[in-house]
């Protein structure tokens, strides 16, 4: 069966970017599905299950990254991993401590 290339393009929200907690649950995710994943951002493509590779993107909240998907499970790979990166993800940077 021959696969057609799914892309789509997502904007970061988390307000820390995809720093390493994000980026491992963008990992783990994409590690799920045997569908090739990858994140594009300003032409250079990562492997989006590779936490070096989706590290070293450097994407930063508002970011626009475009997510590409090709085999087995592309659609529910691009749905998956599409809500985890248009998604705040976790955490409020403002937290304060209480003495």
């Amino acid at each position: 069966m021959e696969w057609i290339e799914m892309q789509k393009q997502f904007v970061i929200q988390n307000l820390l970017g995809l720093h390493v907690r994000p980026a491992k649950a963008v990992v783990a995710s994409a590690s799920q599905f045997n569908c090739t994943i990858q994140i594009e951002k300003e032409g250079v493509q990562f492997n989006a299950k590779s936490l070096v590779g989706v590290l070293s993107a450097g994407i930063k909240f508002g970011d626009t990254v475009t997510l590409i998907a090709e085999g087995e499970g592309e659609a529910e790979a691009m749905k998956t991993i599409g809500d985890l990166l248009a998604s705040p993800i976790e955490e409020n940077p403002a937290k304060k401590v209480q003495p």
